[in-house]
């Protein structure tokens, strides 16, 4: 988790550290992954090459509902 956050740091829109940060936080803070599932369903959802990524992200999140 750590290793995203510092990536993010550097690059707030690294959709990949993004991605991870928020599958990361699933085992250890449900609440927090929901808010990081959020933040990149909202920076990927219209890049392209992302689409299967952000359907991902939305199952997940539902998941965590």
């Amino acid at each position: 988790i750590e290793a995203y956050e510092q990536a993010l740091v550097i690059e707030p829109t690294n959709l990949y550290a993004q991605f991870n940060l928020a599958a990361a936080c699933e085992y250890v803070d449900k609440a927090r992954a929901r808010a990081e599932w959020q933040k990149y369903i909202e920076l990927a959802e219209n890049e392209p090459g992302q689409k299967d990524y952000v359907e991902k992200a939305r199952n997940s999140l539902k998941a965590l509902e």
